[in-house]
């Protein structure tokens, strides 16, 4: 009986197990295959435009937040974002902030993207060689610029570098090794990128060139830095702009003086810098943010009268003397929608902090078909112009001689006649700082609001000790980083917190 028992029992078994396995095991019709999908141009192009959506940067996060609020030149003020940027004002940032997480994960993801073609495409065969070493020279400049925005924000990083390998915990690389390959990442797009490209926002060879020449600059490699961006310069590519105050204006994006920029165009237009920086009460018919992204009134007072970089934004003529139009980078005054005149630079009492001069770089317009209902608008988002070249060059020089030089000075006053305001000359410069000094407000003059001014200071030592001097007693060495974002720490044991944190 229990052998019979036994016999039906496991007859039983195989049928339900049969069963069961023929249940599971789906036909499988399609699966996706890498290799394949990148053999085809269609589909590196599709991965290629992943990998450019997603290293573009979020402006007010990246440009100001990051690299501006802990710095002397601007504030956010009266604004629904002001207690969100407190703690980077007060150097008081720590792991588990949001957006410290935010920009870090934004920049693996972008990572991950140039990593998923370049697993794949050196197996592809049946295409132009030519056009898919540019193809990857793209993704490699990508992941190589991703790479030096998280070392400016976090220094030594783990290094990664495929999706074949599914281990998700990385060590931090050394310092050392983090530059080396970030450099060798820039030059190895160098070398196959094209001079220019067909489309307005893909990179090319000058472009991989200016961010190489920065990141060596940023990390004080001043000959290397001075010999690439001289190959910008001889390369006769850029130009500046004859009209400074048009730079960024979406009319004139093809002009020779953006060397690296992300597209915004009428079919998407993603750049919400002028919702942030309108004052309250604004008369536009576009979305108007609660964040309040200003210049300060003591930065704005430093412009030369004859700058014309600091021309005021007033498309009516209603307080130029002549009544005419003025389509310059800063709004002084305005006459909001219930008729009241406000003005920005006042000497009164500055209620709530909240009058202080903002931004038209992006030129803004009242055009619906240049800027859509939520207050985006065409204008490109600029990350390299050229006049940064120039100016990053003249540094470089002066750093290397010790001291000003007639060629530092010649570059540096390049920018300076753009823009109207008298010349330098080599007897103004007693020193190497006085030279400095001078750099550095020529870069805060041109590049204010396009998120250069923390890593200029750091680069030259005055990060620590100018926010101490502005009464800043929280900030300490340690913090020309921010925290690793305390999410990765927690998730992955092998990444080390930076120190102080």
């Amino acid at each position: 009986m229990k052998n019979t028992i036994y016999k039906i029992g496991l007859f039983m078994f195989l049928i339900l197990g049969m069963s069961c396995s023929n249940f599971l095991e789906e036909e499988v019709y399609t699966e996706f295959d890498a290799d394949a999908f990148v053999a085809t141009e269609e589909g590196i192009q599709a991965i290629l435009t992943s990998a450019y959506g997603a290293s573009e940067p979020t402006v007010r996060e990246r440009f100001h937040t990051f690299s501006a609020y802990s710095c002397d030149h601007e504030v956010e003020a009266g604004g629904g974002y002001r207690g969100i940027v407190v703690p980077y004002e007060e150097f008081t940032v720590d792991a588990g902030n949001r957006f410290v997480r935010e920009v870090w994960q934004d920049c693996y993801t972008a990572i991950r993207n140039c990593n998923a073609l370049l697993d794949h495409i050196d197996n592809v065969t049946g295409l132009d060689p030519s056009k898919v070493a540019a193809w990857k020279a793209e993704a490699t400049f990508l992941r190589a610029w991703n790479y030096s925005e998280l070392y400016d924000l976090f220094g030594a990083l783990p290094l990664v570098t495929t999706t074949l390998d599914l281990g998700f915990e990385y060590p931090r690389a050394s310092d050392a090794e983090t530059r080396a390959f970030i450099e060798a990442e820039y030059r190895s797009a160098i070398a196959a990128l094209p001079l220019t490209q067909d489309a307005r926002g893909r990179a090319s060879k000058g472009s991989a060139q200016g961010m190489l020449g920065r990141f060596l600059l940023n990390t004080r490699q001043w000959q290397a830095a001075a010999t690439v961006l001289k190959e910008v310069i001889d390369s006769n590519v850029y130009v500046l702009h004859p009209d400074v105050t048009q730079v960024l204006h979406y009319d004139h994006e093809d002009s020779g003086e953006l060397m690296f920029v992300f597209e915004s165009n009428a079919a998407r237009p993603n750049n919400s810098v002028m919702a942030h920086n309108f004052p309250a009460g604004f008369q536009t018919n576009f979305r108007n943010w609660g964040a309040q992204l200003q210049m300060t009134r003591e930065f704005v007072a430093t412009y030369h009268p004859d700058d014309t970089r600091a021309l005021p934004w007033d498309p009516n003529g209603e307080f130029t003397p002549d009544g005419q139009p003025s389509f310059g980078w800063i709004i002084y005054e305005y006459i909001d929608k219930s008729g009241n005149y406000n003005s920005m630079t006042d000497p009164a009492p500055n209620t709530g902090n909240r009058f202080h001069p903002r931004s038209t770089k992006y030129t803004p317009s009242e055009d619906p078909a240049i800027v859509n209902g939520g207050g985006n608008r065409t204008n490109d988002i600029c990350i390299m112009r050229y006049p940064d070249v120039l100016l990053m060059y003249s540094e470089a020089l002066a750093m290397i001689a010790g001291n000003a030089t007639q060629e530092a000075v010649d570059y540096l006053n390049q920018v300076r006649t753009r823009a109207n305001v008298p010349n330098y000359d080599l007897t103004d410069f007693s020193d190497l700082e006085s030279f400095i000094d001078a750099i550095l407000d020529e870069r805060g003059w041109e590049f204010v609001t396009e998120g250069h001014r923390r890593r200029d200071l750091i680069r030259q030592g005055r990060y620590i000790s100018g926010a101490q001097a502005r009464g800043k007693t929280n900030a300490q060495p340690h913090h020309v980083l921010y925290p690793i974002p305390l999410s990765e720490v927690d998730a992955n044991p092998l990444v080390e917190q930076n120190p102080g944190y």
